[in-house]
């Protein structure tokens, strides 16, 4: 899932013009996966439609969702550090769902009105952000990295919670132990310890390098997250090679590219140029990443238009639409969403952290 761009981005250090920059290009090799490699090979695009080379490149967009995980280990950590559960629990909200309401309608609307309208009871399901776990399908293949968000929102939720904000530094390299440790024995794919999960690992280790400096423990711990995100890339790509998508993945390559992935966090430790565009470029990518796919591909099979050129109609449409959502929806309506969330989330956990202060003060 793409982690929104918010005003966390503007917390220590100012606003990182280069992360946007970065979010947008992720976002956008995902939509060539999809539009020029999946999408042709599943006929999602119409019959006969061959990208060539193009295609057998934009095969390696798929990787851009690894890229998304470990932007969202950077940006969370520095999100939570200094914040309270109540306002990190609001921030996020914020951030996620009311635009994902929003797309969701959207393409809700898009397939009825091509005569596929989803049930009332699988759109409600949607709304979870998780349908897979209330045994519902997505309507939209891209929504399955949102497990794998609101999970890790949620461990960072409870660490706040208990009032241990201020241990992250410690927390986050034990993490990243247990992940070794786990990997070694086997359980490479275990809830937090395995997985997709050491790319945000990688991305907390380099927001704590980019706080507070390099150290040993630091230094050992993103070793160790390269070392177990290029593994697991590398054990993910093998797994597409062999599976329905049948792709040209390159197992090796696949691993080379997601430690490139690092990179751009280490040339911009200490450099923060101002870029333009960038707070547009990071807006823009969320409704974009929730909006490409499922619209695109309904109308491109059912609509007579070339593909190519339909293909390229439908993204100029698709990219409008996620400028629209961006500077219209969510800059319009962020102060509503924040007081809504503030009395449904925030009050609630403001209430027991108020208890557990409590009851901390009694014993």
């Amino acid at each position: 899932m793409v982690e929104a761009a918010g005003p966390e981005t503007a917390a220590r250090g100012g606003r990182l013009d280069w992360l946007d920059y970065s979010r947008l290009l992720a976002a956008l090799s995902v939509v060539g996966f999809h539009y020029l490699a999946m999408g042709p090979k599943f006929g999602k695009m119409g019959p006969n439609t061959d990208f060539g080379l193009i295609g057998d490149i934009a095969e390696y967009g798929y990787l851009g969702v690894d890229f998304f995980f470990m932007i969202s280990g950077f940006v969370i950590l520095r999100s939570a550090a200094g914040r309270t559960a109540d306002r990190f629990a609001v921030g996020r909200f914020v951030r996620l769902w009311p635009t994902f309401l929003l797309c969701l309608t959207l393409t809700a609307l898009v397939m009825s009105a091509f005569g596929h309208a989803p049930e009332p009871m699988r759109i409600l399901a949607n709304l979870t952000m998780v349908p897979a776990y209330v045994g519902a399908s997505p309507l939209d293949g891209a929504y399955w990295s949102l497990a794998y968000e609101l999970i890790f929102y949620a461990a960072v939720f409870l660490v706040l919670i208990f009032g241990q904000g201020h241990r992250l530094p410690g927390i986050v390299v034990a993490w990243v132990a247990a992940q070794a440790i786990f990997a070694i024995l086997g359980y490479r794919e275990a809830l937090l310890l395995g997985g997709y999960f050491t790319l945000f690992a990688g991305g907390a280790v380099l927001a704590l390098i980019h706080r507070d400096g390099w150290s040993w423990s630091l230094g050992a711990a993103l070793l160790a997250t390269v070392i177990l995100a290029m593994l697991g890339a590398y054990e993910r790509a093998v797994g597409i090679a062999g599976s329905a998508m049948k792709g040209e993945i390159v197992p090796v390559f696949a691993a080379v590219l997601v430690g490139i992935g690092f990179v751009p966090f280490l040339v911009f430790m200490r450099r923060n140029p101002v870029l333009p565009l960038a707070g547009l470029f990071g807006g823009v990518t969320y409704p974009l990443y929730l909006l490409h796919g499922r619209i695109a591909f309904t109308v491109l099979t059912g609509l007579p238009m070339p593909r190519v050129w339909g293909m390229v109609l439908v993204f100029g449409l698709i990219l409008a639409l996620a400028v629209a959502v961006h500077l219209v929806f969510e800059e319009k309506t962020r102060r509503f969403w924040t007081a809504f969330a503030d009395r449904i989330i925030g009050a609630p956990v403001r209430w027991v952290m108020g208890l557990a202060a409590g009851r901390g003060r009694a014993a």
